[in-house]
């Protein structure tokens, strides 16, 4: 009542692209081709910014194994942030 919500979006990324290419943001998932390799996730309206810019920070991860659960974590990660 107070805050004000957005309608859910999704931002797509095809899987075998780079640097941008082939991205686009949609608000209806039937937008996305079922038959086509996407990554998809909830698009954040506000993100955290530092001094302004996005970032990210990734850490790997595989898992190995379910039963019983293995998960292999790679110690380094990668961090990338945004400077226009």
């Amino acid at each position: 009542t107070g805050k004000q919500k957005h309608p859910r979006t999704f931002i797509a990324k095809p899987e075998d692209e780079c640097q941008g290419r082939g991205i686009f943001l949609t608000r209806n998932p039937d937008d996305i081709k079922k038959d086509s390799s996407m990554i998809v996730q909830k698009y954040m309206h506000k993100p955290h910014l530092i001094d302004g810019f996005k970032y990210d920070l990734r850490v790997y991860a595989v898992v190995f194994g379910i039963n019983p659960l293995r998960i292999y974590i790679y110690k380094d990660g990668l961090a990338r942030f945004a400077t226009i």
